[in-house]
């Protein structure tokens, strides 16, 4: 079929601009001669006439869509048959699409956080009510995502959803001249098969671009479809100091090359979005230092120039005034006693001693640049130097010192094997996946003996779970192996290997228990 020109007439409608082509078809902005209103039709695989069975199809599946009603699905006004070639006519809006000039200006990204998840949220809803009628969008990207409403300063835009379950049809039964596939399409979908985890995928790569300013692949054709194959997905931390290392884990799974390493659906995909969301709300900028960004990232220590101040105490030739015992009332959460003071001491080895209230480490600190021979401390507090003693009652427990988390979290302590930097990684999620792939929500990368997909930790029944995927070099907590595909409960404390990686696994504990652990834990 050829290009219509402006004025010509398509059964009732009347061209007035062509509005681009895509993989089901050509779009026009036509006049409705019969309703007296401007609207968008779109011509179905005009390359060539479909079977009998094609348009009998067409038909079933446009009288089960256009009955679908959502306040963020662009209705059907018209769909049939002219001349043996298909259409469909739907509202025309105003301000286009998000491929548009005003789109692109008005969704120039990086979106805030806050407002591309609202985005996210909002596409979700819909997909959602398309997937429990039975269908499948099969095509989201830019042009068919449209601006319903005149934008203003004080809320955010509504969008609406076209062409949904077109491209599907198109692909399933007709042929377009070229393999013609959008930036979002899923990798899957290279293969001719199309799921609700494909809407999922180009939702995810939708929101990626929101964030980082750039699709997550780029290439040619062939390397798209390579890097989509094979998970390489870019970080986007680089692109967005406000993305943290939660959100990015919560899109790297929802772009997963394999349908089933994705969520359940895409309305689970959001509400992981929002916890984690919340979560990040909620957590401290001390906490969010440790939380893993890269392999090799460090956590901040803000405490370091308090603790170098004291160092001149720590060469001083009175360390046995530390022999006479104070029983410790409670550890304190101060962080004087970490930074390099534990390095120092010598006599130390013999064993755990009694400590200090934590109260006398401000006496010292008033005097941090005293010569070592002025003992004036001593009249008020006479053992400043215990304060080294301040982690010889954890050697019982390998220490790490890491800022405290708040004591409702569950969360992991891991050691990397080749950085050897502890980090700490809250379990807000109801799984959470460990392994060498890129869309692991844990990446285990530092070493080549994990699996892509090496365990999974579930929570069932208030309780977390640990599950061997299978994996190549298998799974032990606590000195035990665990059966693949049998999970075992994680208690408070548990050491889990994978690899070479050590993880040490925390509970909710009551207030008085993290208070002991603000400063020290397992690793």
């Amino acid at each position: 079929m050829h290009t219509l020109e402006e004025g010509q007439k398509f059964e009732r409608y009347r061209i007035i601009r062509p509005s681009g082509n895509g993989a089901t078809g050509v779009s026009y902005e036509v006049e409705d001669t019969r309703q007296q209103r401007t609207v968008l039709l779109k011509i179905i695989h005009p390359w060539t006439l479909l079977p009998d069975a094609a348009r009998r199809q067409f038909f079933r599946e446009m009288q089960a869509i256009s009955g679908l009603k959502h306040p963020q699905l662009a209705p059907i006004l018209n769909y049939g048959e002219w001349h043996g070639q298909l259409f469909v006519s739907r509202i025309y809006a105003e301000y286009g699409s998000l491929l548009n000039e005003y789109g692109r200006n008005r969704f120039r990204p990086p979106l805030l956080v806050e407002d591309a998840v609202t985005y996210a949220t909002q596409i979700a809803n819909t997909l959602t009510n398309i997937h429990h009628l039975g269908y499948i969008h099969g095509s989201l990207t830019f042009s068919n995502l449209l601006i319903n409403q005149e934008p203003t300063p004080s809320q955010l835009d509504t969008l609406l959803i076209a062409d949904a379950a077109l491209a599907t049809f198109v692909r399933r039964m007709g042929q377009s001249p070229v393999a013609f596939f959008p930036m979002s399409a899923a990798p899957e979908q290279f293969e001719g098969q199309t799921t609700p985890a494909s809407d999922q995928y180009a939702l995810a790569v939708l929101l990626y671009f929101w964030l980082a300013g750039r699709p997550p692949f780029l290439g040619t054709h062939e390397e798209i479809r390579n890097q989509k194959s094979q998970g390489i997905i870019p970080s986007l931390l680089p692109f967005n100091a406000n993305v943290t290392y939660g959100l990015e884990n919560i899109i790297r799974r929802a772009l997963s090359a394999n349908p089933g390493h994705r969520f359940a659906n895409v309305n689970t995909f959001v509400q992981a979005l929002r916890r984690v969301l919340e979560v990040d709300a909620m957590r401290s900028p001390k906490q969010d230092a440790i939380i893993l960004t890269t392999a090799t990232q460090r956590p901040t220590e803000p405490d370091t120039e308090p603790v170098r101040r004291i160092e001149p105490d720590a060469p001083q030739p009175h360390p046995e005034p530390k022999l006479p015992p104070t029983p410790r009332p409670e550890p304190n959460s101060e962080p004087l006693p970490e930074g390099p003071i534990p390095t120092t001491p010598d006599p130390l080895p013999s064993g755990p001693l009694p400590l200090e209230p934590d109260i006398a480490q401000p006496i010292p600190d008033a005097t941090p640049f005293a010569p070592p021979e002025i003992e004036p401390v001593k009249p008020t507090r006479p053992e400043p130097s215990p304060k080294k003693e301040n982690l010889t009652d954890t050697e019982p427990l390998p220490a790490v010192k890491l800022p405290p988390l708040p004591a409702n979290d569950t969360y992991l302590v891991i050691t990397p094997p080749i950085t050897h930097e502890p980090i700490t990684y809250p379990l807000t999620s109801p799984e959470t996946s460990l392994g060498h792939a890129g869309s692991s929500d844990i990446l285990l990368d530092q070493d080549d003996s994990t699996s892509r997909h090496h365990a999974l930790i579930r929570m069932e029944n208030s309780q977390h779970r640990i599950y061997d995927c299978n994996s190549a070099s298998g799974v032990i907590v606590n000195g035990q192996k665990l059966v693949p595909e049998q999970g075992q409960q994680l208690d408070n404390g548990d050491k889990i290997l994978i690899g070479n990686y050590v993880l040490i696994f925390y509970s909710s504990q009551p207030v008085s228990y993290n208070a002991q652990q603000k400063e020290h834990v397992l690793s």
